[in-house]
């Protein structure tokens, strides 16, 4: 019974960390800074393992303050296959597929060097973009190759792997005036916790001994 409680209790952290590695939320900082508004700490993408060698963004504005992502651009860095739209909200209305000469900009104004390999805006619809808390956009990646979702979380870590957003109508911003932003690590990585159970049921384990 000792001997299958102690192959439970090693398991369990691996099972816990294996979770937390296939789920990490990712901000972005401001690259631009034409606008004395900084939108950092609402500008989200989670990206998630979608197993059989697939990846999916899920992006977000957690509007505090008002703004519209209008366009996203991606520098894949030779790791993505293809990328298309899996779904968007009622009222998003990013146009897929998309490569420079189709994107306006065609690249993230400011950012350099930036290689876009795919696209994603709303056009001349100023209200189609990412502008409310509820809006959403997912989309599916398809690993080149043999590579992973590690791979992948790996690449953005070594800035192998970038992501980028053209934000546009920022709130106490001038009319003209938007800002691009750029993908930065992730915002949390609970794996600690994960140790930190690890730890406390060793310690249990001991105590069982003892007995």
């Amino acid at each position: 019974m000792l001997r299958n409680l102690f192959k439970q209790l090693v398991i369990l952290p691996f099972v816990l960390v294996s979770a937390v590695a296939s789920a990490q939320t990712f901000t972005f900082d401001n690259i631009t800074n034409n606008s004395a508004v900084d939108l950092g700490n609402q500008l989200t993408v989670d990206i998630t393992d979608g197993g059989m060698g697939s990846v999916l963004f899920d992006f977000s504005n957690n509007v505090g303050i008002g703004s519209n992502v209008a366009e996203i651009y991606f520098d894949a860095g030779g790791f993505l296959a293809s990328l298309n739209i899996q779904s968007q909200s009622a009222g998003v209305t990013f146009a897929s597929g998309l490569t420079p000469p189709d994107l306006s900009p065609p690249n993230p104004p400011g950012i350099n060097p930036f290689t876009t390999d795919f696209g994603f805006d709303i056009g001349n619809n100023n209200t189609g973009g990412l502008n409310e808390s509820a809006d959403s956009l997912v989309l599916n990646g398809v690993l080149s190759g043999v590579l992973t979702y590690l791979d992948l979380i790996n690449a953005i870590n070594s800035d192998n792997f970038e992501i980028a957003l053209h934000v546009r109508s920022i709130e106490g911003a001038g009319a003209s005036d938007s800002d691009s932003y750029l993908l930065n690590g992730p915002s949390e990585i609970p794996v600690p916790a994960a140790g930190w159970l690890f730890g406390t049921a060793l310690i249990g384990l001991m105590g069982l001994r003892r007995r």
